[in-house]
């Protein structure tokens, strides 16, 4: 057994109480210091943890963004490319003037071959077409209205007006009915 030697006269000395509280609180300050250390570096490590994950979010947030934008766009085009082959079918759906235009072609021909003749006005309808020609004199507009009677594509010819005008000639509006 180990003795121990006390120098300090009594009156001096420490109480064993206080030298078992001062070991006491030396015990705590350590471990109070031990978890302090360990709670700054869990607070340091959830920081950097959640800061990395808060710019993951807002990265993802930007590319979500960029392709709401895009996806507006293609939608966009979308519309308009149906809003187009709406109006395409529904153009498609009228009637054409192709057939029409071939036959005005026929008259004419037979008109500035025949007479020398002038058209003044031309409206091509699906269904009909109208025209105002000047004739510089009798025989010309002869040759024409029998050339007109000739016209096998027409089934329904008008003559809506015959004029004439000593410094033009006749003037002779024809409608054409199929």
């Amino acid at each position: 057994m180990k003795k121990q030697i006390n120098l300090i006269p009594l009156e001096m000395t420490v109480p064993s109480k206080s030298v078992h509280l001062a070991k006491t609180i030396n015990k705590i300050s350590t471990f109070s210091a031990v978890i302090l250390i360990f709670l700054i570096l869990v607070s340091i490590g959830a920081f950097v943890y959640y800061n990395v994950q808060g710019q993951k979010t807002t990265a993802s947030i930007n590319s979500l963004k960029q392709k709401i934008v895009e996806l507006e766009k293609s939608e966009q085009k979308l519309i308009l490319a149906k809003d187009k082959i709406s109006k395409i079918s529904y153009i498609k759906s009228l009637d054409s003037v192709d057939d029409e235009l071939v036959n005005f072609k026929d008259f004419e021909q037979s008109i500035n071959s025949a007479s020398s003749s002038a058209f003044t006005e031309v409206s091509i309808d699906a269904d009909k077409t109208e025209t105002s020609l000047i004739f510089p004199n009798s025989e010309s507009l002869t040759v024409a209205l029998q050339n007109v009677s000739n016209l096998k594509q027409y089934k329904k010819v008008i003559l809506t007006s015959l004029g004439f005008n000593s410094n033009s000639g006749y003037l002779l509006n024809l409608i054409f009915q199929n």
